[in-house]
């Protein structure tokens, strides 16, 4: 079966002048009013009918191109990059222990310890804490 792909616009770009050339012709003859009307209205009539033959004519060649595009958007969202690791051998180092400085930039001295661990307030003193907060004075 043999179709075309893409929808013929030519055909459809076609009917531009020949309605503008209508519309022209239709201004310059001078006709009683009624009859320009109609002549008006006959013209627009044709060029809807013309564009409308061609939506028929070309309705299967738009719905595949509205396809395609589709398509090639979804390809283009759903799109991933595979990257290939290089298998790197790790070398073991050495349990030795330098020596952390304790002077100058960096040193030790000005270095906190052990921020990740928090000792736990015994129960009495949140109790003592508590009723010493109840007795302050509020101040609204």
């Amino acid at each position: 079966m043999s179709y075309n792909s893409k929808p013929r616009w030519w055909l459809l770009y076609i009917t531009v002048p020949f309605m503008v050339g209508a519309v022209l012709v239709l201004s310059r003859i001078h006709l009683p009013r009624a009859l320009q009307s109609a002549a008006s209205l006959l013209v627009i009539l044709i060029s809807f009918g013309a564009m409308a033959l061609w939506m028929l004519s070309n309705q299967g060649a738009i719905d595949r191109a509205d396809y395609e595009h589709e398509k090639q958007m979804t390809r283009a969202l759903h799109r991933t990059a595979h990257a290939v690791r290089s298998r790197t051998t790790i070398r073991p180092q050495p349990a030795t222990r330098e020596q952390i400085p304790l002077t100058g930039f960096g040193s030790a001295r000005f270095r906190p310890h052990r921020t990740h661990h928090r000792e736990p307030i015994p129960s009495h003193q949140i109790r003592i804490i508590a009723q010493a907060r109840a007795r302050q004075p509020k101040d609204d």
